[in-house]
């Protein structure tokens, strides 16, 4: 068996973040698509392909001072996941910071998967075009 179905979507311009609201990431380019099961922003289980899935999302922000952070989130079917969370703290003197958040959750024809982000840094910062990819693939053998 292969790992599909399978995806990669990466951002090719900033998205804006609100201060302390989470916010859905957009993403507008597809690095590859197995089964066309990712669109309008989140990646569907296609009929016949439940079981475990195996998600990474990454960005990155700048200007993050100590005590300051941004999260990523991984939603299914509108909600967050539990055990998804993943919260990256600035080390002081306003750097940028790179967030990433993986994990296997088992989905059945249907489900929907997004990512969501937040930031509490007192203002509305981006997120960077360069280093923003979502991607997922069908776990096989478990």
């Amino acid at each position: 068996g292969d790992n599909t179905p399978s995806f990669q979507v990466k951002k090719t311009g900033n998205q804006s973040l609100s201060n302390t609201s989470f916010t859905k990431v957009t993403w507008d380019a597809e690095d590859w698509d197995t089964d066309s099961a990712f669109a309008s922003d989140k990646f569907t289980v296609p009929s016949g392909e439940g079981g475990k899935y195996y998600f990474q999302a990454t960005t990155e922000v700048g200007s993050v001072a100590a005590g300051e952070y941004i999260q990523l989130i991984i939603y299914v079917g509108g909600g967050s996941q539990p055990g998804s969370t993943s919260r990256w703290y600035g080390a002081g003197g306003g750097v940028d910071v790179r967030a990433r958040t993986n994990m296997i959750i088992n989905l059945s024809a249907s489900d929907y998967v997004e990512v969501y982000a937040y930031q509490n840094t007192g203002s509305s910062i981006n997120l960077s075009s360069g280093e923003s990819f979502f991607r997922g693939f069908k776990l096989i053998g478990v």
